[in-house]
């Protein structure tokens, strides 16, 4: 079962016994806001996992389509070798029929 759960900082803090905190990131020119610990509510279930405490990491698609025309043209390959595709193999001459034995 998935809960979704908005509210102020105050009581996500209270609720999960944690500080949130605005962190420099290390590599990337920006901050971003997470726990200084992890989330330990008082349930008297056990969670399989807390998520949306942070925001380390941004989504970013998994596929950008490129102009061609300003693709780089180290990057750009065209090999003819890549289209021969080798030939079908052959299929397996068929049997003759069976002919039953004369008793």
């Amino acid at each position: 079962m998935n809960l979704d759960v908005t509210g102020p900082v105050a009581n996500v803090e209270a609720a999960f016994h944690l500080t949130m905190g605005t962190y420099q990131h290390p590599t990337g020119n920006r901050t971003f806001f997470a726990p200084d610990r992890e989330p330990t509510p008082n349930l008297a279930v056990q969670l399989w996992h807390i998520a949306g405490l942070d925001n380390y990491s941004t989504p970013t698609p998994a596929f950008v389509r490129r102009d061609a025309s300003t693709a780089s043209p180290a990057l750009v390959r065209s090999d003819a070798s890549l289209l021969k595709r080798s030939p079908m193999p052959r299929p397996a001459p068929a049997l003759p029929p069976r002919t039953s034995a004369a008793t």
